[in-house]
């Protein structure tokens, strides 16, 4: 153990076995509550892209050619969607 990378990890393993420290029910709630939140967010986008998808194009045409506005810039995000 005389590189100098050995002595740095053993630095590190030695104040992880020191310092930890069991965690609070605060904090596990705190982090899985944020996951909950995540995965809630997450479900929200796949919805939105799924909507966007699954929307009739040829009826949005037939809304843009109309004059609708909000239509117009569907057929904008469908026709550029990567």
């Amino acid at each position: 153990m005389d590189d100098y990378f050995s002595n740095i990890l053993f630095f590190f393993a030695t104040e992880l076995e020191t310092t930890a420290a069991p965690e609070s029910w605060l904090s596990i709630a705190l982090k899985v509550f944020s996951v909950i939140v995540l995965v809630f967010i997450n479900g929200f986008f796949v919805a939105a892209e799924f909507a966007f998808v699954a929307v009739r194009k040829s009826r949005i045409e037939a809304l843009a050619a109309e004059g609708k506005a909000a239509a117009k810039r569907l057929l904008e995000i469908l026709n550029n969607m990567s």
